[in-house]
Parts: structure tokens; sequence; C-alpha cells
């Protein structure tokens, strides 16, 4: 969200909720808040009212979506590859971390 950007109060719209509803399981609530445009209390609360819930853990990493990771890693953004990949952001971060993946590595390619 950009400096001075006035975040919205109030009633949520229909729209807010599906969008909430829809990514909640998979990307990061700060993400969210940036994306609705509202305060991040405010998107955890909603969701816990509506009874949206993380996924659940998913097990060992399978050996495709590891080789999917290396091959977006650096390529895509965040949002992008937990849509791809299937797992969250910190999921992700922590595998790419222990199979070596660096940002800095990942532009130079």
């Amino acid at each position: 969200m950009a400096d001075g950007e006035i975040l919205k109060k109030g009633r949520w719209a229909k729209e807010e909720i599906k969008f909430l509803k829809k990514r909640f399981s998979y990307i990061d609530t700060r993400e969210l808040a940036a994306q609705l445009g509202r305060p991040l209390q405010a998107v955890r609360q909603r969701a816990y009212e509506l009874g949206l819930r993380r996924k659940a853990y998913r097990g060992k990493w399978t050996e495709s979506e590891i080789n999917l990771l290396m091959e977006l890693f650096g390529t895509k953004k965040k949002s992008e590859m937990v849509r791809l990949v299937g797992r969250t952001e910190s999921a992700i971060a922590n595998k790419a971390y222990k199979i070596g993946l660096r940002k800095k590595h990942a532009r130079m390619a």
C-alpha cells in the first residue's frame, strides 16, 4: 500500500468477503490487508468471524513441488508462487532456504 493511502473502514462489501474467503487459506494476511485496503486487524477479525482457517499441514514436499519452486523462484512474485505451488508463503520461504535458493542468485540467472 502506498504512503498516505486511506484504509477502508466500516461494512464489508460482498465482493470483499468473497475475495477474502477465496484467498485466505494461502495468502499472507498482511498481503490480503494490502490488497483489500483494510487494516490488518480488520482482516484478521473478519476472517475469524467467517471461520476461515489456513490450510492444514500438507506434509513432505514432493519432487514435482520442489522442481516447480526451483523453476519459479526469483522469476515470480510471492503471491504467484503461492498460487502455483499450492503452499503458504512461509512454507515456500522455508523450503527455498533449506534447498539453498537465494534471491540474489535468482536475479543473476
